[in-house]
């Protein structure tokens, strides 16, 4: 059970209302009843663990509203397993237990690390781990460096002009042809020093409806195509193909998480070796055969 379930059943289990039949009926004292199975009672006062303080009151009526639902879903679940299900007590309490402590040591885990793990990487860090495992960083689709216009057909001199701007590399074009798009067009993208996945950026354009895209992006730099009373541009600038190495821009965030992911390992281990030989030092344990 990953650590994230384990906090949500102690949450649902222990902290919330919803599961006071583990330790017997809530305490009258809570003041209103909004919600009852049986001789279990869900209590306003509840609620105030659920909610975050601040949350607006149209959001907290909502969320209030489905607590309760899912609150009352989950105890009429329960009436009815207690009702066909025998509880081996031990083992329950066991489980209870183990789950408490897993509780324990993630929180321990999440703050350690958020005082103690450096989450800054350095370029070279990101350029040698790159290069160490190039073969693990093929790509798995074609990628493109390109811009993609949609218009309404227009046939104007501003329309014209447009067409114009988008194939130009002129730093005047461009900032006339973002001006342009911010005004006139549904959807754009601009940013050619981008790398993104082919399939991604056509997705909504006539273009998805090539079928062979490999040879479409080899053979094309610039494009135009009409869809009901759209108008379509593609400009591709550079690309590279499925099973071809990936530039290292298009993985770096990919491979920073790697690297915090695999600084956090490590830090949690040497935490846990600390730990033990702390232990071990101060004789704060003991061991029987």
């Amino acid at each position: 059970m990953s650590l994230k379930s384990i906090y949500f059943l102690f949450v649902m289990c222990v902290v919330a209302p919803s599961c006071n039949w583990w330790a017997g009926k809530a305490d009258d004292k809570k003041g209103k009843v909004i919600a009852q199975v049986g001789e279990v009672k869900l209590f306003q006062a509840d609620l105030k663990d659920i909610i975050p303080v601040g949350t607006p009151k149209t959001d907290s009526a909502e969320m209030a509203k489905n607590y309760r639902q899912t609150w009352l879903r989950r105890q009429l679940m329960v009436q009815e397993a207690n009702k066909g299900t025998k509880i081996d007590e031990r083992d329950l309490e066991r489980k209870l237990q183990d789950y408490k402590q897993d509780l324990l040591l993630y929180a321990y885990e999440k703050e350690y690390l958020r005082k103690n793990l450096d989450t800054t990487i350095a370029e070279k860090d990101i350029k040698e781990y790159y290069e160490k495992n190039a073969t693990n960083f093929e790509l798995k689709q074609n990628i493109v460096k390109a811009r993609l216009l949609k218009t309404l057909k227009d046939t104007t001199s501003r329309g014209v002009e447009a067409k114009k701007w988008f194939k130009s590399q002129d730093k005047k074009d461009q900032i006339k042809l973002r001006e342009y798009c911010l005004k006139y067009a549904p959807f754009y993208h601009l940013a050619d020093t981008v790398w993104v996945e082919c399939d991604a950026l056509v997705r909504n354009t006539p273009f998805r409806q090539i079928m062979n895209k490999t040879d479409f992006i080899q053979q094309n730099r610039w494009i135009e195509q009409q869809e009901g009373s759209y108008s379509y541009a593609l400009s591709i600038i550079e690309y590279k193909l499925s099973n071809q190495a990936s530039p290292l821009p298009f993985v770096k965030d990919r491979i920073i998480s790697m690297l915090i992911n695999q600084r956090r390992v490590q830090l949690i281990k040497k935490m846990e070796r600390e730990i033990y030989e702390i232990g071990k030092k101060n004789k704060g344990f003991q061991v029987f055969d």
